[in-house]
């Protein structure tokens, strides 16, 4: 770092390209963070680095902190000097490095993205947030996490849909309807948890039946028994 400052206060007298790229297309900048220096990368953004410049492989270098540490060692750093953690990292989804994590429930750089300025309620190309992207997932940790970071359980995506049309485990959609979250149809005018439901009616149509069945064999067997026989006499279940 005091090498690198240093030849930064040279640089009018050698003036350099501090944007520039090697024979292997790697910037300075873009090296310090796979070196995950946290202090060189202050410096050189300092010295008009580009934090919103890319990789050769059109990752951010959000992405590349995330990838190059286990920790993001880089992210406060970045962030603190104005990269933009909610730039897309997937050009055609417009999915940003928040979303992607949330699928993939890494709780501790989650943290690190929404401690040093991530948007939790940032919208991909659909309308998508994380916390829709989680649910879908079923990574029940990051659902937990974005909530308690401030995530709107109400945001809809471009199909009407929230978080609760997704969830799966009936304890998390508890948890999201204490949240705040309202099971309000989506644009096709299906409402949270109605397959959930479809199902509990048919296996509830198939019980009477089933039991309607038996008790039309015993009126035919004792006839005086069931005779106008409208409901179970155990569990009142209508015929």
């Amino acid at each position: 770092t005091t090498k690198v400052s240093s030849l930064l206060a040279e640089e009018a007298l050698c003036p350099f390209d501090i944007n520039g790229r090697d024979l292997n297309n790697i910037s300075c900048l873009e090296l310090a963070i796979q070196c995950s220096q946290p202090s060189l990368v202050s410096v050189l953004v300092g010295a008009k680095a580009d934090p919103a410049a890319r990789d050769s492989q059109g990752h951010t270098y959000t992405h590349l902190a995330v990838s190059c540490s286990p920790t993001a060692v880089c992210l406060p750093a970045l962030a603190a000097n104005g990269c933009d953690l909610d730039a897309p990292e997937d050009t055609s989804t417009k999915e940003n490095m928040l979303h992607l994590i949330a699928k993939s429930g890494t709780i501790p750089v989650m943290k690190y993205l929404l401690q040093n300025g991530a948007n939790v309620n940032a919208l991909s190309g659909d309308g998508s947030a994380a916390l829709h992207l989680a649910s879908k997932s079923s990574v029940i940790a990051s659902v937990y996490l974005l909530i308690s970071q401030g995530a709107s359980p109400n945001t809809r995506d471009k199909d009407g849909n929230t978080a609760l049309h997704f969830i799966e485990a009936e304890a998390v959609r508890d948890f999201l309807v204490e949240q705040g979250a309202r099971p309000k149809k989506n644009k096709k005018g299906k409402r949270p948890f109605d397959d959930k439901l479809a199902k509990s009616q048919i296996q509830l149509w198939k019980s009477r039946k089933t039991i309607a069945g038996s008790f039309e064999l015993l009126s035919k067997e004792s006839p005086k028994w069931c005779t106008g026989l409208s409901e179970c006499m155990a569990c009142s279940t209508s015929f």
